[in-house]
């Protein structure tokens, strides 16, 4: 029997396999413009005007200014310095830096990235938060590391707020072209004791093209006391 990796080391190896893709510009997966499904999608999650939204792996996404641009304070989580610095570079921004504990603190106007590990964190950093967006965060951690990224986002929101989830998922075999997309058996596993979830959008295809992968949005909504 093969020998599982802690849970420790799982996410040692992450962090160091993406930092080394920053490093060598192994990027392919930045997307330059904002994402459209962010664009429709947003609203529904009804966030009060200037509400704080946290965006976690962010990468050097623009889906920070769109946000920004709407009146909200963003707080972008993420590891990479050098592309914590290529989003304010390539965006003509002249952040100011402080140092708060694990994080390097980079600041301009409404959005605010924390340059460091997410996993370690603490709500102190944050102050209330009054949504998330997830674009393809949780999909990005390895499997192992990701119940472990959802009892993070539950210890920053001890009044849980509402998720935008975009994911890239196996295709579901029991879908059909006519039918609407389902909710992911893991996706299900991780937020269900604590949220609603909605399928906001799933990928479809023609009956004689069945993709590697599909992309989908969720909708995650507190649950209330009466279905907690």
């Amino acid at each position: 029997m093969i020998a599982t990796k802690g849970i420790d080391t799982v996410v040692a190896e992450d962090n160091q396999l993406w930092l080394a893709m920053w490093k060598n510009q192994q990027t392919d997966f930045h997307q330059p413009l904002v994402n459209r499904h962010l664009q429709e999608y947003w609203h529904r999650l009804k966030v009060p005007n200037m509400g704080r939204v946290l965006v976690p792996l962010c990468g050097k996404s623009n889906d920070l200014l769109w946000l920004a641009a709407r009146g909200f304070e963003v707080i972008g989580i993420e590891l990479s310095s050098l592309a914590v610095k290529a989003f304010f570079k390539e965006n003509q921004l002249k952040p100011k830096k402080t140092r708060s504990g694990h994080f390097t603190i980079w600041r301009h106007g409404r959005i605010r990235i924390l340059c460091g590990d997410i996993f370690l964190l603490k709500h102190t950093h944050l102050g209330q938060i009054d949504a998330v967006y997830d674009r393809a965060a949780l999909t990005a951690l390895a499997e192992p590391a990701r119940k472990r990224y959802v009892r993070k986002l539950l210890s920053l929101m001890p009044l849980l707020k509402p998720i935008l989830l975009l994911t890239t998922e196996d295709v579901d075999p029991l879908r059909t072209q006519d039918s609407v997309a389902l909710v992911d058996q893991e996706i299900f596993d991780l937020f269900s004791p604590h949220f609603a979830i909605a399928v906001s959008y799933g990928d479809t295809y023609p009956v004689a093209f069945s993709p590697a992968t599909v992309n989908k949005v969720y909708q995650m909504k507190r649950l209330t006391a009466a279905t907690d």
